[in-house]
């Protein structure tokens, strides 16, 4: 019997296809892509929520990680570089992050 207190994983379309997937994945059954992910979550990334570290540029979650410097969570995980709320900033047009295998 399967287990129903277990949660369903969440899916979010994929960055390269759109292709519905979990969120934790970081690769698409579909296009075959490795999938970038959040620093801040481990999940992949989606096209419509992306923003970078200035420093590093590692990718992140932008609605995530304007909610953790507006709530005092200042500094990037991969880098150690202090965040500032000019920091944050959405980019709406990631395709020059997203490289096909």
């Amino acid at each position: 019997r399967p287990d129903k207190t277990e949660v369903e994983e969440s899916t979010t379309p994929c960055p390269f296809c759109s292709y519905d997937l979990q969120a934790m994945r970081l690769d698409c059954p579909e296009c075959k892509n490795a999938l970038p992910y959040c620093i801040l979550t481990g999940c992949h990334m989606v096209r419509d929520d992306w923003a970078n570290c200035p420093s590093c540029r590692f990718p992140a979650l932008f609605s995530l990680m304007k909610e953790l410097v507006s709530a005092g969570d200042q500094s990037c995980p991969m880098c150690s570089s202090p965040w500032t709320e000019a920091d944050v900033v959405k980019v709406n047009n990631p395709s020059a992050f997203l490289k096909s295998d």
